[in-house]
């Protein structure tokens, strides 16, 4: 996370904790819905701690959050996380 805000030229004054949550929840969202995922941590959500990183299982998608930070819209950040949610 830390090298995000470094990335993304956040500072401590700027809303540095809404964007730890919100590229949490694009990796999150990305991570969940890749068709690799459930063969790599099978059916229990505890697998998820064998994946370690999830900047670093999913760096295509880390790189959209930085360049999405970039620009302070946090809505952009959001957005990438939307756009691998499962269709209901």
């Amino acid at each position: 996370m830390a090298l995000l805000m470094q990335q993304a030229h956040f500072t401590e004054s700027d809303p540095w904790r809404p964007l730890i949550v919100i590229s949490n929840f694009a990796l999150f969202q990305a991570m969940i819905n890749d068709p690799n995922t459930p063969a790599r941590i099978g059916r229990d959500m505890k697998g998820l701690q064998t994946l370690g990183c999830l900047a670093c299982y999913k760096p295509d998608v880390f790189g959209e959050v930085v360049e999405a930070a970039k620009t302070h819209d946090l809505d952009k950040m959001k957005a990438i996380g939307d756009k691998y949610e499962r269709s209901k």
